[in-house]
């Protein structure tokens, strides 16, 4: 992967450099994108219940995303998630239903949030 970006860049930065503007210019992207009217809060305890496509729905703060999500064709979720190996798995596993239940993983981006390991925050861009 990265002898191919190294083939297609121009410049001589490195890898680590270019990782990193790339992260700025999404972050900076999504702070100065107008924020929807609501952001949804998903605590561990409401996520350790059994799982279905059924059962996520029946969680409020999910199926207000999703709702507001097709409202919204041109939105992008942000899922703010524990800075822990299973905070990860936790924002990979709903990114995975989300596109189970028809949400594109392109209108999605997860990013860490060290100061929190009890939930899942969702925030909705235009």
């Amino acid at each position: 992967m990265n002898q191919l970006i190294k083939k297609f860049l121009p410049c001589r930065w490195p890898i680590s450099q270019l990782k990193y503007l790339s992260y700025v210019m999404i972050v900076s992207h999504l702070l100065t994108a107008s924020v929807y009217a609501q952001n949804w809060q998903i605590s561990a305890e409401t996520w350790a219940s059994p799982r279905s496509g059924l059962r996520l729905l029946e969680i409020k703060p999910l199926s207000e995303t999703v709702s507001a999500m097709n409202e919204l064709q041109h939105s992008t979720l942000l899922v703010a998630f524990p800075a822990t190996e299973s905070g990860t798995l936790w924002a990979n596993e709903l990114r995975d239903w989300l596109v189970a239940l028809g949400v594109p993983s392109t209108r999605i981006q997860l990013k860490e949030n060290p100061g929190d390991d009890l939930s899942l925050k969702l925030s909705l861009f235009k």
